[in-house]
């Protein structure tokens, strides 16, 4: 099976990092420097609930890259530690690696902003690309710290850790626990790979999520019911009463898609609301902030100055 990663057309705009990573980071930099300036920065704007901006965690993964896969390793340890997302925990401590992985593309679209993370999963291993969906591709060590964080989360849910492999731009396949400075460090990477994992071959995920699934793709598209069960292969009647089986409805599901690519893109970027209204299929600036306001409980603005590391 494989995700496909939500691209976002949007222009020019400075980011901020989801604080569970920008945290892990922070701390395996004090590990191995606690006199580290950037750290101290982080720490700082951490401490006062703000955002850490992303080419401050850039500093931060460079450091660690310096560290060798080690101190990435170590550093990616503290994702899951307090305060922690809420939604993330709940999936590690309570759920199988199926149900993980089922969720990776609605976490991935909440915890990357201008980065997308894409699964293949096929019997015993898992696959994974990190790719552009703003902006420029990511740094090696970017893509070296998620790789780390999501070994931890596997070994958590798993109960061990899985081997990892990851292959540079040239096809080069490294094992990072035995080789990795001047194999590694520095390199574009390709993909990563774990293995072994108990996971069989996944099934067909609920109606729900494949409608989401084919929104989140095209989330400005003006998605209509014909629309959806003609990609679904089914009845116009037959994918409303599927979506009223599973407790929700069409227009339902539009909106929540629309709202999970628009939360992280309100939170973590100075782009402005009516930018990110159209870039996300909202009517306009009212339109997201209402929906916005219904479903998180406050508005576009005011969520801006406070991150957040729990989703309802």
């Amino acid at each position: 099976m494989r995700q496909n990663a939500v691209v976002v057309a949007v222009g020019t705009h400075a980011r901020t990092v989801h604080p569970a990573l920008a945290r892990a980071a922070v701390l395996g930099v004090q590990r191995i420097d606690r006199r580290n300036e950037a750290a101290a920065v982080a720490v700082g704007l951490l401490g006062r609930g703000e955002q850490v901006p992303e080419d401050l965690h850039h500093r931060l993964l460079a450091t660690l890259a310096a560290g060798g896969w080690t101190a990435i390793s170590d550093a990616a340890t503290h994702v899951l530690d307090r305060p922690r997302d809420c939604r993330l925990d709940q999936l590690v401590r309570n759920s199988s690696l199926q149900e993980l992985f089922n969720a990776g593309a609605e976490l991935q679209r909440s915890f990357h902003v201008g980065h997308a993370t894409t699964f293949e999963i096929c019997h015993a291993a898992v696959r994974v690309r990190h790719d552009a969906s703003l902006g420029q591709p990511p740094m090696p060590a970017e893509s070296l710290f998620l790789a780390a964080v999501q070994r931890h989360v596997i070994g958590v849910c798993a109960g061990a850790t899985p081997a990892i492999t990851v292959t540079l731009a040239d096809g080069c396949g490294v094992d990072p626990d035995v080789e990795f400075a001047g194999a590694v460090s520095g390199r574009r990477i390709s993909h990563w790979e774990f293995a072994p994992l108990d996971i069989s071959p996944p099934g067909r995920p609920s109606v729900t999520t494949q409608v989401e699934n084919v929104v989140g793709r095209d989330p400005t598209r003006s998605w209509r019911l014909d629309d959806i069960s003609v990609r679904l292969a089914m009845s116009t009647r037959t994918l409303q009463r599927s979506l009223q089986a599973e407790g929700t409805t069409f227009r339902a599901c539009v909106r929540s898609t629309r709202l999970v690519l628009a939360r992280p893109l309100v939170e973590r970027t100075d782009l402005s609301i009516g930018s990110i209204a159209a870039a996300t299929g909202f009517a306009d600036h009212a339109h997201l902030t209402r929906c916005y306001r219904a479903t998180f409980g406050t508005n576009p603005i005011r969520a801006r100055s406070t991150p957040t590391l729990s989703t309802p």
